[in-house]
C-alpha cells in the first residue's frame, strides 16, 4: 500500500452457498418492446408457435438445470499475513481441517523490540459449527451464544470480559415475511406484503435499539422498456421499472436514564419517481428519503434514479425541511462518465440487467455546493 505496508493473501477456500432461483419459466419466450409486433414464429427446442415482438426477432432459451435453480459456491481469498514498512507483523492463522475457521491472530514484534509487544488472540467455535463461541486475549474473553428459531440459529448474545452484554433479538429482520403477496409483471409493481417487522439490539448499557421494516417499493426513471412473455402469458420487465426491498420505516432509541427518541423514515411514492425512456413532460430523475429526528426536524435526501447514470448517487441533503424550504442544502455535483482522465467504462459487465455496467464506469464527485 502507499505507506509501506505488505498484505499477504495466499489463503483461498471454498464452500457451498446458497443456490439462486428463478420465480418463472422465462426466457422461454419472445422478446416484447414498445408494442410492436413482428411475425410469429416456433421456438426451438419446444412445440410452442409464439408472436416475436422486437427489434431482433429472436429467442432465448432457458440456462438452468430443471427447477430452475443455480448451484453456486462462495470462495474466498484471505489474508495470512500483514506487514507494516517497519516490520512488524500480523498473523492470521487457520485451521487445517477446517480452513474456514479463524484460529489464532498473533502480533509480531520487528526484530529487536520487546517481546511485550506481541498479542495473540484465540478463537473456539462450537463443536461441529463456525459459530464462534469465545474470543480471548489471554487475559479477558467474549462469549458468544446462541439460540434456534424458525428460520436457523441466531446470535442471541455477545458477553464482554466485564459480564455486561449484548443482546440482540433481530430475526424478523434476517428472515421474515416474503416481500410479494402477488407476482410483478412489466408495468405493475406487484402486490407487496404489509406486514412491519421489527427487531432489537441491546448495548451493555441497558439501552435498547428498536429497528422497524416495510416492504416498499423504490422507482427508477428512463428505463429501456424491454417486456417479455413467457408460454403462460405473464409479462416480466427484462429492465425492471420496479424494485422491491425491505425499508427501514423507523428505529427508536430508550434505556435507563434516557427519553424515548424515535426516527421516522418516508420514501417518495415509486410510482411518481419511475418512468420509461419514452418519458415525455414531467419525468423526475430523482428520489427522495426523508428522515424526521426526534425534535421533529425533518432532513431530507435526494438520490439519482436514472437507468444507468446515476442510480444510487446522493445528490442533495435538505436539512430542517419544513416542506417547501430548507434550512441548509448540500448539493453534490460528479464528473460527468466521459470527461476524463479516467478511462471510461473501466471494464465490461456480462450481465447488464445488474449494476455492474454503472458499477464499471468512474464518475467521482468533482463539486459540493452548501447553501
Amino acid at each position: 500500500s502507499p505507506d509501506g505496508t505488505q498484505y499477504q493473501f495466499d489463503w483461498m477456500v471454498s464452500r457451498p452457498y446458497r443456490s439462486a432461483s428463478k420465480s418463472t419459466r422465462a426466457p422461454v419466450l419472445g422478446l416484447v418492446s414498445g408494442g410492436v409486433q413482428g411475425a410469429t414464429q416456433s421456438v426451438p427446442g419446444t412445440t410452442l408457435n409464439q408472436t416475436v415482438i422486437g427489434p431482433d426477432g429472436g429467442w432465448e432459451l432457458p440456462n438452468l438445470v430443471v427447477g430452475g435453480l443455480l448451484l453456486r459456491s462462495e470462495v474466498w481469498i484471505m489474508p495470512s499475513r500483514v506487514t507494516d514498512r517497519y516490520g512488524n507483523s500480523v498473523e492470521y492463522n487457520y485451521s487445517g481441517t477446517e480452513p474456514w475457521k479463524l484460529i489464532s491472530i498473533v502480533g509480531k514484534a520487528r526484530p529487536g523490540a520487546p517481546a511485550l509487544d506481541e498479542r495473540t488472540i484465540a478463537f473456539t467455535y462450537q463443536t461441529g459449527t463456525q459459530r464462534i463461541q469465545s474470543i480471548t486475549d489471554g487475559s479477558r474473553t467474549w462469549n458468544y451464544s446462541y439460540r434456534s428459531t424458525t428460520s436457523g440459529t441466531m446470535l442471541d448474545r455477545v458477553t464482554l470480559p466485564d459480564l455486561s452484554f449484548w443482546d440482540f433479538k433481530a430475526d424478523r429482520l434476517n428472515a421474515g415475511a416474503p416481500l410479494y403477496l402477488g407476482s410483478p409483471s412489466c408495468d405493475d409493481d406487484g402486490g407487496l406484503n404489509t406486514i412491519t417487522e421489527t427487531g432489537t439490539m441491546k448495548h451493555p448499557s441497558g439501552a435498547t435499539g428498536s429497528f422497524s421494516i416495510l416492504a416498499t417499493t423504490h422507482g427508477k426513471s428512463f428505463v429501456e422498456r424491454i417486456c417479455r412473455t413467457d408460454s403462460d402469458f405473464n409479462t416480466s420487465a427484462y429492465f425492471p421499472r420496479f424494485f422491491a426491498h425491505k425499508s427501514l420505516i423507523n428505529k427508536t432509541i430508550t434505556g435507563p436514564g434516557l427519553p424515548s427518541m424515535a426516527w421516522n423514515y418516508s420514501y417518495s411514492a415509486a410510482t411518481a419517481s419511475s418512468s420509461w425512456n419514452t418519458c415525455s413532460g414531467n419525468c423526475p430523475d430523482t428520489k427522495t428519503v426523508s428522515v424526521t429526528d426526534p425534535r421533529g426536524y425533518v432532513t431530507r435526501y435526494s438520490f439519482g434514479n436514472r437507468h444507468m447514470v446515476s442510480e444510487g448517487q446522493l445528490q442533495k441533503v435538505e436539512a430542517a425541511w419544513d416542506g417547501s424550504a430548507a434550512l441548509r442544502t448540500a448539493s453534490t455535483h460528479y464528473r460527468d462518465v466521459a470527461a476524463g482522465p479516467y478511462p471510461n467504462p473501466a471494464g465490461v459487465s456480462t450481465q447488464r440487467r445488474g449494476n455492474g455496467d454503472f458499477a464499471s464506469r468512474y464518475t467521482p464527485e468533482d463539486q459540493r455546493v452548501i447553501t
